[in-house]
C-alpha cells in the first residue's frame, strides 16, 4: 500500500495547484494497522503530506458484490501495483467497467493489462536485475517505481483521448 502512496504524492506533487482539489486516491482497503502488521496508512497518509479523506479516500471493505462496479465507475484510472496476486482480479473488474489500468511489468500484469493500460517498468540495479522484496510468507515479489507509476498516473491525466481509447480496449 505505501507504494500507491508514494506513486500518488509524486503525482499530486505534479499537478498544478487548480487541480488539486479535483484528484484524489481510492485505496479499497482498511487504513488501520491489523493484528498481521499491516500499515497503518492513516499516517502514512500523514507523513506524505496527504489529507485522508480529501487527498485519500479509504473505501469499506468487504463490499457487496452489487457495489463493485459502482466503485469503479467513480473512477478515471485503476492502479494494481501489486505482484503478490497471482492472477490479478480487480484489474479484471477494473477493466470491464473501461478504465484504463497502470501496473506494473511483472508477473502476470502483461498478459491481463495488455493494450488497456500503461505498465511501469521494475527499477533494476546492475541494469539485469529487478529490485525485489521478500514478504513475511516467503513470497518474493518485484518492487514498483512510484516515480514511473506517476509519470503513467500523469500521461492518462493529461490526455482524456488516451484514457478513452485504454477504456474501450478494456470492454
Amino acid at each position: 500500500p505505501e507504494k500507491y502512496l508514494q506513486a500518488f504524492k509524486i503525482f499530486y506533487e505534479s499537478l498544478p495547484d487548480v487541480n488539486k482539489d479535483k484528484v484524489a486516491l481510492l485505496l479499497h482497503t482498511n487504513p488501520q494497522p491489523g493484528p498481521a502488521g499491516e500499515f497503518d496508512l492513516v499516517q502514512h497518509c500523514i507523513d506524505y503530506g496527504l489529507q485522508p479523506g480529501k487527498n485519500v479516500i479509504f473505501s469499506v471493505q468487504p463490499l457487496p458484490p452489487e457495489m463493485v462496479p459502482m466503485l469503479y465507475q467513480t473512477m478515471d484510472v485503476f492502479m494494481h501495483l501489486g505482484t503478490m496476486e497471482g492472477f490479478g482480479l480487480p484489474i479484471i473488474e477494473a477493466m470491464s467497467c473501461g478504465l484504463p489500468s497502470v501496473g506494473i511489468n511483472s508477473c502476470t500484469m502483461p498478459e491481463l493489462i495488455g493494450e488497456c493500460g500503461l505498465l511501469s517498468d521494475v527499477p533494476k540495479y546492475n541494469k539485469n536485475h529487478k529490485i525485489s522484496f521478500g514478504s513475511y510468507n516467503g513470497v518474493e515479489c518485484d518492487l514498483a517505481d512510484p516515480w514511473d507509476v506517476a509519470k503513467k498516473m500523469q500521461k492518462l491525466y493529461e490526455s482524456e483521448a488516451l484514457r478513452k481509447e485504454l477504456g474501450l480496449k478494456a470492454t
